[in-house]
C-alpha cells in the first residue's frame, strides 16, 4: 500500500506468483519526489563465483527503469545494479 500524507491518495497493490529461487534478501524502501528522477544502487552477489552469472530484470513499477540485465563476471563477488525511479504523482 502506497499512501500520500498530503494528498490523501491510497494505492493499494495486491501481488499474486510463485516465490523461485533465487528468494528475495531484503526489503528496500526508496524515497522519492514526484517528476525527480532518484537513481538507487542494488547491490547484488555472485554465489558461482568461477562463473558469470546474468539476473534479468522485471518491474511492473510505473516510472521506474534500468538495464533489463546485469551480468557480474566470474571471480567478482559482488556487482551492482542502478535503479532510477521517476514518480509522476507523489506519495
Amino acid at each position: 500500500m502506497l499512501t500520500n500524507p498530503i494528498t490523501n491518495d491510497v494505492f493499494d497493490y495486491e501481488l499474486h506468483g510463485v516465490g523461485e529461487e533465487p528468494l528475495a534478501e531484503d526489503h528496500i524502501i526508496i524515497n522519492c519526489r514526484a517528476r525527480t528522477t532518484t537513481k538507487h544502487d542494488i547491490s547484488l552477489t555472485n554465489p558461482y563465483a568461477d562463473k558469470p552469472i546474468t539476473y534479468a530484470v522485471e518491474t511492473d513499477l510505473v516510472g521506474a527503469s534500468g538495464p533489463p540485465t546485469i551480468t557480474i563476471p566470474a571471480k567478482k563477488k559482488k556487482g551492482v545494479y542502478t535503479l532510477s525511479i521517476t514518480p509522476v504523482l507523489s506519495g
